[in-house]
């Protein structure tokens, strides 16, 4: 008969032949000890990866040195089936007698006073016997909960995504002055006449997680179309009607490749425009993002086609999408704007000139038409740079394994 190895190391995200590492008792324990499965259970610490070997580290010594309980084990790089996510690892810190609560609590105070600070659920070891997990919709299988002793107070609100100062005027009026208050806020309660809902708090607490633990939080997948994909973008004039603002360069980018369309001069409105659309026309059913959260780009140049007398009809009857739309509603990023230049870099895309807006682009494009100057190059790269980017930011999305889902 083969003997059972447990493997014992202070650096579990480097294990990978075996689910866990293990931590047993090396002093004798002043309180009960008699382990019985029907009876014994756990407190679970859930450690992002970054912090996992060190929270280990704690435990271990502390379990070898009789301050916890019966037992520990930590979760190790080897994928398991069992675990909520690729990029949390669990650490299982055993107790005798789930019934005995002045023990399990006790082993509770011993994780916060070693340095612990997440929160902390605790599970029956024959609810884990029984195939009961998270990752198969199983609910309430937490016996105890200990909420997170951190503290947020140094988060500012106005860093949350929507969160201007007239927000902040109500959410201190129902007593939200920090993130503190913020997660401790009960959302059970009926909120009316007060200028915010619940479900917007609710939102406002995973805002505040994900700039907490530097995370993704996907609300709902985004189901990306197959086929024909064109990220495109526009430079306009600065006037303030939809139907009036002139258009003088449509970028798009497609098949890995950034193509330009330019008028020189007003004069050249029409024919980049036509060019445009004669190019999507030859694509089979595309697929055409723009980035602007109102459908800036496409009421733009709809309204112009239609100025132009060019086939409005075939570009609004394109299948349509405004990826920042589609981000802040299935996406909370770790980040308080949800522009391009911010989502992008907060991605990793190296933008070429980082200092660059739209507005600047637009007085610098006016003033050549003023004095006959050339474009200069960096404005092309900037223009570039924006349909790049989407395609970019959507494989980002695609292929990141560090996004957390929230159900």
């Amino acid at each position: 008969m083969t003997k059972e190895v447990f493997l014992d190391s202070d650096f579990p995200t480097n294990i990978t032949e075996d689910y866990w590492v293990y931590a047993s008792l090396l002093k004798q324990q002043s309180h009960p000890q008699k382990y019985k499965l029907s009876k014994s259970g756990k407190w679970l610490v859930f450690s992002d990866m970054n912090d996992h070997n060190e929270n280990w580290q704690k435990i271990k010594r502390a379990t070898q040195e009789g301050i916890l309980g019966v037992g520990a084990k930590a979760a190790t790089a080897k994928p398991n089936p069992n675990a909520p996510s690729e990029n949390e690892k669990v650490i299982c810190v055993y107790t005798y007698n789930w019934l005995d609560i002045n023990d399990v609590y006790r082993v509770e105070r011993a994780l916060r006073k070693i340095g612990i600070d997440l929160t902390l659920f605790y599970k029956i070891d024959i609810d884990t016997l029984a195939g009961q997990y998270k990752v198969n919709g199983s609910k309430n299988i937490s016996k105890y909960v200990s909420k997170s002793t951190k503290s947020y107070k140094k988060f500012e609100l106005t860093s949350l995504h929507g969160i201007g100062y007239d927000k902040i005027k109500i959410l201190k009026g129902i007593g939200i002055k920090d993130f503190d208050n913020l997660l401790a806020f009960d959302t059970s309660k009926k909120l009316s006449g007060v200028g915010i809902s619940n479900e917007r708090i609710n939102k406002l607490k995973l805002s505040a997680l994900a700039q907490i633990e530097n995370k993704i939080f996907r609300l709902t997948p985004i189901e990306f179309p197959e086929g024909e994909i064109i990220h495109f973008d526009i430079e306009t004039d600065l006037s303030l009607s939809f139907t009036t603002k002139k258009v003088w360069s449509v970028a798009i980018h497609h098949n890995k490749k950034v193509k330009r369309f330019f008028a020189e001069t007003w004069t050249e409105e029409k024919k980049m425009l036509k060019d445009f659309l004669a190019y999507i026309k030859k694509i089979k059913s595309p697929h055409l993002f723009s980035y602007s959260g109102v459908g800036f780009d496409k009421n733009i140049l709809s309204a112009a086609f239609k100025r132009h007398d060019l086939d409005s009809d075939f570009f609004l009857k394109c299948n349509h999408y405004d990826l920042c739309t589609l981000i802040r509603q299935n996406y909370i990023l770790p980040i308080g704007s949800y522009g391009l230049k911010q989502v992008g870099k907060y991605f990793g895309y190296k933008f070429k000139h980082e200092h660059l807006d739209g507005l600047y682009v637009a007085m610098q494009y006016l003033h050549c038409q003023h004095t006959g100057n050339k474009l200069p190059k960096n404005i092309f790269d900037y223009i570039e740079d924006d349909v790049k980017s989407m395609d970019f930011i959507i494989n980002q999305l695609k292929t990141r394994t560090d996004i957390k889902h929230i159900i």
